[in-house]
């Protein structure tokens, strides 16, 4: 994990998500089945969103492991990573970089 990750993690689950996943808080009734509610329910909430997250980024690598955009923002479509329907070195990289620090 980077050291902002590691930084971010901690104040938002014990500020905002396990206030928001206590009994009576704003995500219980939505995600109370999930994760429950109560002391530990939003770090749980923050482990399923991060779980989700990974597993969107893996679903986008081809047989190959590789990422090919989807959507571009048309500043960039002249850039290696702005080039829809081919496979992006510089978008394979970061996202192999991510998902290699979450596998050590």
């Amino acid at each position: 994990m980077s050291p902002i990750s590691q930084l971010l993690a901690g104040p938002l689950a014990d500020q905002i998500l396990e206030p928001a996943m206590a009994e009576g808080g704003g995500l219980g009734p939505v995600f109370g089945w999930l994760v429950g509610t109560g002391t530990g329910a939003g770090i749980g909430l923050l482990f399923v969103i991060t779980g989700l997250m990974v597993a969107m980024v893996k679903s986008k690598e081809d047989e190959h492991g590789r990422i090919t955009p989807e959507s571009v923002w048309r500043a960039w479509k002249d850039w290696d990573f702005g080039q829809k329907r081919e496979p992006s070195t510089w978008l394979t990289l970061l996202a192999r970089r991510m998902l290699n620090r979450l596998d050590d």
